[in-house]
């Protein structure tokens, strides 16, 4: 059975990677031999692992996350994503859901992770990037703030301030 899941490996990162979702699918009690074969035959292991491990240390790791996960286009954008609202205690089911279901994945996760770089992701705020019209202009206005050293929480507002409504619309 272990060998299934691991005969197409090429090289040892990828095991490593491999290995490590395995073990989280072990701790939330759901790893079968159809989730190791999934789990290998993935393309980006790298960040598969780290999604897992996420879920799995914030006790989301459930066999319809599994499936969340697996079929997600963006698996980079959600592994970041969930260290960001991990890092910042806000990763629940409900957040994770929110994030897994965005029509903009990479936009969004930008903006997360510029917030948690900054220490400003609250819970609040991410209900504030996931209502915001177009997540990648948001994005790319925070990733000046912050190169700028300019990204605080007084900042934060005034740019998303009704009566800033121009701003929301910046790009780089």
């Amino acid at each position: 059975w272990f060998r299934s899941c691991i005969q197409d490996t090429k090289n040892f990162d990828q095991f490593d990677n491999i290995i490590r979702s395995l073990q989280a699918l072990k701790k939330a009690a759901i790893l079968t031999e159809t989730n190791c074969n999934l789990v290998a035959a993935h393309t980006n292991t790298y960040d598969l692992a780290l999604a897992f491990s996420r879920l799995q240390q914030a006790r989301l790791l459930t066999q319809d996350n599994v499936a969340l996960v697996l079929a997600h286009a963006n698996t980079a954008g959600l592994a970041l994503a969930l260290y960001c609202l991990q890092a910042d205690g806000i990763l629940t089911k409900d957040n994770f859901a929110l994030v897994a279901a965005h029509a903009n994945t990479a936009g969004l996760v930008s903006a997360l992770y510029h917030l948690q770089k900054a220490r400003l992701l609250t819970q609040d705020n991410f209900a504030l990037v996931l209502a915001h019209a177009n997540p990648s202009d948001l994005a790319s206005a925070l990733s000046d703030l912050h190169r700028a050293r300019l990204l605080t929480r007084d900042n934060f507002e005034a740019f998303l301030a009704p009566n800033h409504a121009s701003l929301a619309s910046h790009t780089a």
